[in-house]
């Protein structure tokens, strides 16, 4: 196969991942949003870890602070989604080991631990605005394999990326030599 035959099926392959990506970085939110938004707010309670909170009214403004906080953790994701399309869009221009598709590369893996690490505080989060409308209330941060595993994910990823920009460094520095 020819390096330009090469450079094409690269370019069609992150230009179909670049427009996949950012339809998930919409639809994320939105399914999240309306899975939250139209949640009965004795779930929500019950989900953010004050169920005593389920049996009193739940004041708009609560119930949308709670809201807002537990899409958080989607909206970053949906951020690192449209990040990692923006890195698709340069390997399609033929912007392989460019500084900026590091910096594309490690600002994903930020806001990827970002997300997952709300993911974690969202909850709990939540139920400090639910202890509003609740009489006694406690608070509790689970943590396990499914939220630490995303963010070590998260941690490679950036340390590639962090990688691969000082090696196209040394690279341009050796070459100034040559």
């Amino acid at each position: 196969m020819t390096p330009e035959a090469r450079r094409r099926r690269i370019a069609a392959a992150s230009t179909a991942m670049a427009y996949a990506l950012v339809a998930l970085s919409l639809l994320l939110p939105l399914a999240a949003g309306a899975s939250i938004f139209l949640m009965p707010a004795a779930e929500l309670a019950q989900g953010a870890g004050v169920p005593q909170a389920a049996s009193q009214p739940m004041p708009v403004p609560v119930r949308m602070a709670a809201n807002l906080v537990l899409l958080l953790p989607s909206l970053l994701t949906a951020g690192a989604l449209l990040t990692l399309a923006g890195l698709f869009r340069r390997f399609a221009a033929g912007a392989f080991f460019s500084p900026p598709a590091f910096k594309a590369l490690k600002r994903f893996a930020a806001l990827l631990f970002l997300g997952a690490l709300a993911g974690i505080l969202a909850s709990p989060a939540a139920g400090l605005a639910l202890f509003a409308v609740a009489d006694e209330a406690s608070l509790s941060i689970r943590i396990g394999t499914p939220n630490i595993f995303p963010m070590l994910l998260a941690a490679g990823v950036w340390i590639l990326g962090w990688i691969l920009g000082e090696a196209a460094e040394i690279e341009a520095e050796n070459r100034q030599f040559v």
